[in-house]
């Protein structure tokens, strides 16, 4: 090991040996330091690196170890760390509750931003880590949760769940609104919607290497409704205080209390929402089409046809495939509301637009991704980088013939006006970005994306190449050759028309639900009758 590393380790462990269990800032600056140091290291180096940090103190010293543990994960990002860790973490009697669900969203958005991380065992994992946070704060509320007889449930009324609700921009907030509609409109349903606000909470947070937090917005406390294209949704906001024991006291009481058919959850991940699972019917809505999402719920959807892999999840969490809904993960688009040029963009108006698109681009955006797109710049080409990267413009200094060809727009509000502007969807190796490529295809333009993660579930086959070598031919045969343009962009625009029908979709899916919970009562009334 280096000199500078191994002086690195040595003023670690003086910081342990001071502490009983504390991270100070000084701590704190010797591991980004060391993690610093490592980011441009062969893989063998980094390992090496990683299991060292690891083996500097174990779990009776549980936040120095969290805090040691999430830095190495960020290191060599291996997905078997990754299991041992959250194994870990499910036993440690030095981490409350609080702690354990906070670093269970910590670890599930660290995976989904680093997909060389994800595993079977690792979804297995999270999974039985949340079932022990569910099952403790269950407890905890003092409340014996039993299932509300289903003659006594009100068929009209579904409650839908969101742990996040924020901007219109947002993705998922646009499919929560969008479901809730067409519970409302095509359904004839009573909805009542509730944000818990408990996407990565800071409640129980421990120290934790460039910790991720969600956002929250404050005026909606005082919003009894949320407005979707016309449409008036029922609304309930939590405090800043998720999780909390006495508001899902409250929250479970209501439930209770009204009865309804059905929760329906956006995302896989509100405590809230698995712990009604005992009460009635629940469906987790899944906001990343191309995989299982660990959850408790009754049902989960799935945005593709059920495969091998995901028949061995399901049987290790004693689970059968009559728990997973397959159909088309369909999107529900903000309406255009701008008439706009390039121009107001500052994008040259003659030039072939590229588009990358993302909330975390700095993440997503690779040296191998952006050495791809640098091959394919000339003077007629131009890339737009859309959404969050906070890392721009220190990594364009890698790529100046990029940089010159290039512009970071940052988050727009009016994205629909935005695709009229460009040629091309270009998506990066990664799981998110499922609704942003939808709002591109409906205005015909073409997508072009690894056979991975959301983007190609949505995108299909045909706009799927197998690595970037593929990616580079691929956009030069969209820039040059007319009438293959012209043939993908109108693919790409029945697409799209499949892809929005969510009134449909969905409430094929619903019925699906009623269905098997017909077929299962059926089923236990005849086990009664034995």
């Amino acid at each position: 090991m280096k000199p500078e590393l191994e002086l690195l380790i040595q003023k670690m462990n003086k910081e342990l040996e001071m502490y009983e269990d504390h991270v100070s800032s000084q701590m704190g600056a010797y591991i980004t330091e060391y993690v610093q140091k490592m980011q441009d290291e062969p893989e063998q180096e980094r390992v090496a690196a990683a299991n060292l940090l690891r083996s500097l103190c174990d779990e009776s010293k549980a936040l120095s170890w969290v805090y040691l543990q999430s830095a190495a994960l960020q290191i060599d990002f291996q997905p078997e760390a990754m299991y041992d860790f959250l194994i870990k973490v499910r036993g440690c009697t030095g981490l409350t509750v609080y702690n354990k669900s906070f670093i269970l969203a910590q670890a599930s958005n660290l995976i989904f931003r680093h997909s060389e991380m994800n595993s079977m065992d690792n979804t297995v994992a999270m999974e039985e880590l949340m079932e022990w946070v569910c099952e403790n704060f269950e407890q905890r509320t003092g409340m014996e949760l039993t299932e509300i007889p289903f003659d006594e449930r009100n068929q009209n009324l579904v409650v839908v769940v969101t742990s996040q609700l924020i901007a219109i921009e947002h993705g998922p907030t646009k499919i929560t609104l969008g479901r809730c509609a067409t519970l409302i409109r095509q359904m004839g349903k009573k909805v009542l919607l509730i944000n818990t606000a408990e996407m990565t909470s800071g409640v129980g947070m421990v120290p934790w290497y460039k910790a991720k937090l969600g956002m929250y917005l404050k005026k909606f406390l005082s919003y009894e409704k949320q407005m979707w294209k016309g449409i008036r949704i029922p609304f309930y906001q939590c405090e800043q205080i998720m999780p909390d024991i006495e508001e899902y006291r409250a929250l479970l009481t209501q439930v209770i209390r009204l009865k309804p058919c059905m929760v329906i959850s956006i995302g896989a991940n509100s405590i809230f929402a698995n712990m009604c699972r005992k009460l009635v019917p629940t469906l987790a809505v899944g906001t990343f089409p191309s995989t299982l999402a660990p959850t408790l719920m009754r049902y989960q959807t799935l945005g593709r046809p059920i495969e091998d892999y995901d028949r061995t999840f399901l049987k290790r969490r004693g689970k059968t495939e009559d728990s997973v809904i397959e159909g088309v993960f369909t999107s529900d688009l903000r309406e255009e509301t701008e008439v706009a040029s390039r121009q107001d963009w500052q994008i040259p108006s003659d030039a072939f637009v590229m588009a990358v698109v993302g909330g975390r681009l700095d993440d997503e955006v690779t040296d191998e991704f952006l050495t791809m797109l640098e091959s394919v710049i000339n003077d007629g080409t131009f890339v737009i980088f859309v959404g969050l990267d906070k890392e721009y413009e220190a990594r364009l200094i890698r790529y100046p013939v990029l940089a010159k060809h290039s512009r970071l727009l940052g988050f727009q509000k009016d994205t629909l006006a935005l695709c009229r502007q460009y040629d091309l969807y270009v998506n990066p190796h990664r799981r998110g970005g499922g609704t942003s490529c939808v709002e591109a295809m409906s205005k015909g333009v073409p997508v072009v994306t690894t056979a991975f993660g959301d983007v190609s579930v949505n995108a299909g086959e045909a706009f799927c190449v197998r690595d970037y070598n593929e990616m580079r031919e691929q956009i030069l045969r969209y820039r040059k050759d007319q009438e293959f343009y012209g043939h993908m962009s109108e693919l790409a625009r029945k697409r799209a028309e499949v892809l929005l029908d969510s009134d449909g979709e969905f409430v094929r899916i619903m019925h699906e639900v009623e269905r098997r919970e017909f077929v299962r009562r059926t089923h236990e009334n005849a086990g009664d009758g034995n």
